[in-house]
């Protein structure tokens, strides 16, 4: 019941009392990712900015 109503960090970060070896163990895999994946996303987007797409804009009327 407990994993249905957090996150997946959350959860992990919720049992860590009952299970701290494995708990530890989860968090260790799964920090890196959700890190990168916010840096990843956030080059994407600088990208798209300077792409060829921004010099196309047209301001005119």
């Amino acid at each position: 019941m407990k994993f249905s109503s957090f996150s997946l960090l959350g959860f992990w970060r919720n049992i860590n009392d009952e299970y701290s070896e494995i708990s530890n163990k989860a968090l260790r895999v799964l920090l890196p990712f959700a890190t990168s994946y916010l840096c990843e996303a956030g080059f994407s987007a600088v990208a798209v900015l300077k792409s060829k797409y921004r010099s196309k804009l047209n301001i005119e009327k």
